[in-house]
């Protein structure tokens, strides 16, 4: 059978605005078969339009925080569980690493841990990579130790990985340290953790740390006392007081009476 490729229909241009998700139909002639019929034609596939460039998701998100060829630290989640640990341990090693920092409080690591203790966990550590050592970003000194730790890796040439327990909330601040300390340069915390974000197309990891915590972890060593707070969004709409304007021939449009509702930035009518 003849394949024929269905044209994505144009915008009016008053639509042209509007976010459209695009995607493109491949149909196939005839009709009777398990595909739903249509005008002769039969729904064979849908081919949705994907980045080629998008790598996949990695096992236990371990992943390098920059592209540079010899980029000797790495993030990770931390195994789930103690009986998790041999095949994560494995996994970590297969992948090059040679040391590990658990950025884990006493509880996260004794829950993970073979024999149940926070010692144990690291004791279990120790047995397979080069290097293993606990930092809880609460207590003090946990910035530069591990800081540290990344340039006694980088000098032994020994791959670190920093795991926590998502893989994201501590172990993206520790990366966005060493970036900004290590690449970047500078005190710009905002450009070393979206630098950290703009990474998801080429580690699959989709890392998402606060800017404003990177800052106050450099400034005062730990993240003791520091409270997240969500951005404020200065230009909040109330959606309920506000209707959508239509024009003439029935699309979102300004409204011809004089007087009528005033346009939103946000492109809304009130």
């Amino acid at each position: 059978m003849a394949a024929v490729l269905a044209p994505i229909p144009a915008l009016h241009p008053a639509q042209q605005h509007l976010p459209v998700q695009m995607t493109s139909l491949i149909w196939e002639e005839g009709g009777g078969s398990a595909d739903q019929p249509l005008g002769g034609l039969s729904v064979n596939k849908l081919s949705v339009n994907k980045d080629p460039l998008q790598k996949p998701r990695p096992q236990y998100d371990l992943a390098a925080p920059s592209g540079r060829p010899n980029e000797p630290i790495f993030g990770a989640r931390a195994p789930e569980s103690a009986s998790e640990m041999a095949e994560w341990v494995a996994h970590m090693k297969e992948r090059g690493i040679r040391r590990v920092v658990a950025l884990l409080d006493v509880g996260e690591a004794a829950l993970r841990s073979p024999d149940g203790s926070a010692t144990g966990y690291i004791d279990a550590l120790a047995a397979s990579f080069n290097e293993a050592i606990r930092i809880d970003v609460q207590e003090a000194g946990a910035s530069s130790t591990c800081y540290a730790a990344c340039l006694a890796a980088k000098n032994a040439n020994e791959p670190l990985c920093f795991h926590c327990a998502d893989g994201n909330a501590h172990t993206s601040l520790m990366l966005s340290q060493w970036l900004l300390k290590d690449y970047i340069g500078g005190e710009n915390c905002q450009e070393a953790t979206d630098s950290l974000v703009a990474r998801k197309r080429h580690s699959g990891v989709e890392w998402s740390p606060d800017p404003l915590a990177l800052e106050y972890l450099l400034e005062r060593d730990t993240l003791a006392g520091y409270v997240y707070v969500e951005p404020a969004d200065d230009d909040v709409i109330d959606l309920s007081s506000i209707e959508v304007g239509m024009a003439a021939d029935g699309l979102p449009g300004m409204p011809e009476e004089e007087g009528g509702p005033k346009m939103h930035p946000s492109g809304l009518f009130y």
